[in-house]
């Protein structure tokens, strides 16, 4: 289980980081002129445009590995382990988050002085300090905007208030909880959440995606046993919704959550099929490499955009190619795979000083505040 779980964390991440490179670096397929639409294009094309449904399986796995194992535990002993639940959840996020924001200031502030057209929005509007303050708090794209270039960085917000919503409204299945504390946690779950949602409505309906992955981890329901089917299944759907959505479409927050509901719903199946097959170890799933790539998944997600724009501005500046260009030679495909790689190495260098130390963290804050 925990070889497709590690698979699914690191595609989707570097997914996440060929969607941005090509939005940033290359013309819009559409604008392209025709002698230039090559097939090498086209095919980058259709696999840049799985950026959203991306996240959504973020959204699911993290309802799946985060939700899923609280669900049980209030099952199991009636009340909720506040303590090592949110000591778990913060150190998680800001290990990673504080260095990302700091490595953002830095990276924006160099990408300035080598283009400072490009940049200067960036750098006016979206680097303040009450912005930054904003970030560390989770309240970007609530009532701030992300922090510098780092866009990507706005869903870990949502993530961080589907983390601290979740155990209040479970508060009410709490056995060992007065009626009088379950009904306070809930009504404090139900005022945070209309607060979150009037700010950010597809916060809400991104807690049902959120909910799917809880679900398929405490019920696995009447899914197929082998998960060959689930798999075929969700890659159909995966591609089906690629096929089928339109510009149009994506922009219309309807359509997208109906897609992502499908997706999260063939998800599910994968998930809980999987959760029923023994754990084989060295299985033909090389549950060694994935979980070496999807060691530093989170930092590569929370790092690649502002490195993006700044290897961009450089690669436009010494070779005239790099922010929303037309490819006309393969050079210059070398060059966006170049940025791409260097992406992924910083990556894995700045997780050896955050994302890999999350466990020793976790076990220094225990030792300080006991549990």
């Amino acid at each position: 289980m925990s070889a497709i779980l590690d698979c699914l964390r690191w595609v989707s991440a570097m997914t996440v980081l060929i969607d941005h490179t090509s939005n940033l670096m290359l013309t819009r397929f559409i604008d392209t002129p025709a002698p230039f639409r090559s097939v090498a294009l086209y095919l980058w094309v259709f696999s840049a445009g799985f950026g959203h449904q991306a996240v959504t399986v973020f959204y699911v796995l993290s309802g799946f590995l985060v939700g899923g194992p609280l669900v049980g535990h209030v099952k199991q002993n009636g009340q909720i382990p506040w303590k090592k639940y949110f000591v778990d959840r913060i150190v998680r996020i800001q290990l990673v988050l504080i260095p990302a924001l700091t490595v953002t200031y830095v990276l924006d502030r160099i990408t300035f002085h080598v283009n400072p057209e490009w940049i200067r929005e960036f750098i006016q509007f979206h680097s303040s300090w009450q912005i930054f303050l904003g970030n560390l708090l989770s309240l970007q794209n609530f009532y701030v905007t992300t922090f510098g270039s780092d866009g990507p960085i706005g869903t870990l917000a949502i993530e961080m208030w589907f983390y601290i919503s979740f155990p209040l409204f479970l508060a009410a299945f709490c056995r060992r909880y007065s009626t009088g504390k379950r009904l306070g946690l809930v009504t404090l779950a139900i005022a945070v959440n209309v607060a979150l949602g009037i700010a950010q409505p597809a916060y809400l309906l991104g807690f049902i995606i959120w909910g799917i992955g809880v679900l398929a981890r405490i019920w696995q329901g009447p899914v197929l046993k082998r998960p060959l089917i689930p798999t075929a299944w969700f890659l159909f759907v995966l591609l089906g919704i690629r096929a089928v959505m339109r510009r149009d479409m994506a922009g219309n927050m309807w359509y997208l959550f109906l897609a992502d509901l499908l997706l999260a719903t063939a998800l599910y199946m994968l998930l809980a099929s999987y959760l029923r097959q023994p754990e084989v170890q060295g299985s033909p799933f090389l549950a060694d490499f994935h979980k070496r790539i999807a060691g530093f998944s989170y930092s590569l997600y929370a790092t690649h955009m502002p490195l993006l724009f700044l290897l961009s501005a450089v690669s436009k500046f010494c070779y005239g190619f790099g922010i929303v260009d037309v490819v006309q030679h393969s050079s210059q495909w070398l060059l966006v795979l170049a940025t791409m790689a260097i992406c992924i190495f910083f990556a894995y260098l700045f997780s050896l000083a955050t994302e890999l130390h999350t466990f020793t963290l976790r076990k220094w804050v225990f030792s300080r505040i006991g549990g």
